[in-house]
């Protein structure tokens, strides 16, 4: 994902959104804040997580970030597709003197039969699925923790190191009472 956006962020992109179709389960929000708190700052990525009332919310940080070159990430765009020849409209009619060459507009859905074919067209697309598993999901989500977050939260983050270390080398009977909080003595164990 780095790769896709450090492309896009070096081309003519102001214009053209970044569409991440995820899967359920799956939500690329931590790796683009990160990415973004890289590139220009954490304080200059603008999310608005899409559903009943944010559409006018999601329009007028449009507007602002297409001028002051902040970064606006809208997302669950399933949920209001209805709305998308909206965005879609506002996106084309920002005015070309206006536009901040900084702009970056992100967007996520799930896949959806009604999303306008337009839209997709004039975006680029990247599909971003849940890793299978819970041990690799665990794993992108510690690859993408700083150190100073990790600093921040040494004890926290040292026990989960520990289960998560402890439990990829145990059998999965005893990971399953692991998982399920149960004392081993509980279990009938199969030999």
């Amino acid at each position: 994902m780095r790769q896709l956006l450090q492309t896009q962020d070096s081309s003519n992109s102001s214009r053209e959104p970044v569409l991440f179709i995820t899967t359920p389960g799956a939500d690329p929000s931590q790796e683009l804040a990160a990415f973004a708190e890289g590139q220009v700052g954490r304080d200059r990525l603008h999310e608005v997580a899409m559903g009943q009332g944010q559409s006018e919310v999601a329009l007028q940080l449009l507007r602002e970030c297409a001028k002051t070159g902040d970064w606006l990430l809208l997302k669950n765009l399933h949920l209001v597709v209805a709305w998308l020849p909206l965005l879609e409209k506002e996106v084309h009619s920002l005015p070309d003197e206006s536009l901040h060459p900084g702009f970056r507009l992100l967007l996520t859905s799930e896949a959806h039969p009604r999303f306008p074919p337009s839209l997709l067209e004039g975006a680029t697309k990247v599909v971003f699925e849940a890793p299978p598993g819970v041990k690799m999901s665990l794993q992108r989500t510690y690859a993408y923790w700083s150190t100073d977050f990790l600093a921040g939260h040494a004890t926290s983050t040292a026990a989960a190191a520990a289960t998560y270390s402890s439990s990829s080398s145990l059998s999965s009977t005893q990971q399953q009472q692991q998982q399920l909080a149960v004392p081993g003595e509980l279990v009938p164990m199969r030999s």
